[in-house]
């Protein structure tokens, strides 16, 4: 029971492999890497042993359909396929082989299965027996079935390939073309048949699979085509030519890309769901830093970014923090404090206006005369006169008048036929 709620959770196929993108159906793996493996085996003689070389994909124990795709067939075509025809069936030599072909982890995996395959072939002799007399015959596929069960984490993997393949629920990708869909399809059944995956459940039949992959598809295509046929065709090309038919008319039609719009949108708001949750936890790691820059991307991006970026910006310069401080809610707003340099520059302002104040008054009519002698005050108002245009005389000027606003440490006192300067009074004297 727990197996089959392993491949439920976690399915070893699907319709895209593990290295192409499920969105855009690309691949990412471009081109694998290939290495070189150098063996010696009988090539054009049964008894003679050359040096070989063969180039294949080598596995790494990433998952079982990587070996059945790239490991498996280039190691049987660049390697096994060269052997003389008298070894290519020799169980040994093939295993002894295929070792060179994996890397990584997928090493320790390889042997650990051929370690307790051997030993279950050696409890299966007499007592005694020689592991000389252990007959190899067959253990090629059952270590490559186990090793493939150990890489996955599941045992018997062709059954989840069968229930893949004739489950109505897995439906197609509305991006992928009904011709890849069925090839997909026909590439998973030749991983059930080729012997190499273990199944105990029944190989589904031509029309079962058609049916499935009928019911798998859109419901408007099952509508359309039941308008012109009975029974689903047991001509997997009919279908084909059908379904490629309505898949075109939903491209003209712009279907496709409201679909992949709306499966965008909600990957976006999925997306930051799952951002606000981890920004809520306690620390992030270095992805979650990412992610809360992209966040912070978004952000910018919107239209009152500018408006509560000036709030902020406001709100801590008044000595409050964040955008929801008391002032929005109704408090009063606390006095600006100003800061030592801001109190000596106001201070020194402070003395420089009073000082302007002292001199201005003290540069009066009346005070200047008190301090110099009758006729140059005389001479002040004649030459106030004679400067307006009016006529020369003693004419009575008020207070405010007779203001000076030239610079404070500077004064100026007219006399008849010029001026003479002499320096500010140093307080204001009493009228």
């Amino acid at each position: 029971m727990s197996n089959l709620l392993k491949a439920l959770a976690s399915p070893p196929f699907d319709y895209y492999p593990p290295w192409e993108s499920k969105d855009e159906g690309e691949s990412v793996l471009k081109q694998p890497d290939q290495i070189k493996v150098q063996y010696s085996a009988p090539v054009e003689r049964a008894n003679v042993d050359k040096d070989m070389v063969g180039y294949v994909v080598p596995d790494q124990g990433a998952n079982a359909e990587f070996f059945l795709t790239f490991t498996l067939p280039m190691f049987k075509t660049n390697i096994v396929d060269r052997l003389h025809a008298s070894v290519r069936g020799n169980d040994k030599l093939l295993l002894s082989l295929l070792a060179k072909c994996l890397q990584g982890i997928a090493v320790n995996i390889w042997e650990q299965v051929l370690d307790e395959q051997t030993t279950a072939a050696l409890g299966e002799l007499d007592e005694g027996a020689d592991a000389s007399a252990l007959n190899y015959d067959g253990m090629f596929a059952t270590v490559v079935q186990h090793y493939l069960e150990e890489v996955q984490g599941l045992k018997f993997i062709g059954d989840a390939a069968i229930r893949f393949l004739t489950s109505a629920s897995n439906k197609k990708p509305a991006a992928m073309t009904p011709a890849k869909f069925f090839r997909r399809r026909a590439t998973i059944l030749g991983f059930v048949t080729g012997g190499y995956l273990r199944f105990k459940l029944s190989v589904p039949t031509t029309v079962q699979l058609n049916e499935a992959a009928f019911l798998s598809c859109a419901r408007v295509w099952q509508e359309k085509y039941a308008e012109t046929n009975e029974e689903v065709s047991t001509d997997t090309s009919k279908l084909i030519s059908a379904f490629s038919a309505y898949h075109t008319a939903d491209i003209r039609a712009g279907t496709l890309k409201k679909i992949q719009k709306d499966k965008e949108e909600k990957k976006r708001k999925a997306s930051k769901t799952n951002r606000q949750d981890n920004r809520r936890g306690g620390k992030r790691s270095g992805r979650g830093h990412a992610r809360e820059r992209d966040d912070r991307r978004e952000y910018r991006d919107d239209r009152g970014y500018q408006r509560d970026r000036f709030h902020d910006r406001r709100d801590q310069r008044d000595g409050q923090k964040g955008r929801d401080s008391g002032k929005r809610e109704g408090q009063k707003k606390p006095p600006y404090k100003r800061s030592a340099r801001e109190e000596a520059h106001h201070a020194n302002e402070e003395r420089a206006r009073s000082r302007s104040r002292s001199s201005s008054r003290s540069q009066s009519p009346a005070s200047v005369g008190s301090r110099g002698s009758r006729g140059e005050e005389e001479g002040f108002h004649q030459h106030r006169g004679g400067t307006h245009g009016q006529a020369s005389g003693n004419i009575e000027y008020s207070d405010s008048e007779m203001e000076d606003d030239r610079p404070q440490d500077q004064h100026k006192s007219y006399v008849q036929g010029g001026y003479r300067t002499f320096n500010a009074p140093s307080s204001r004297g009493k009228r």
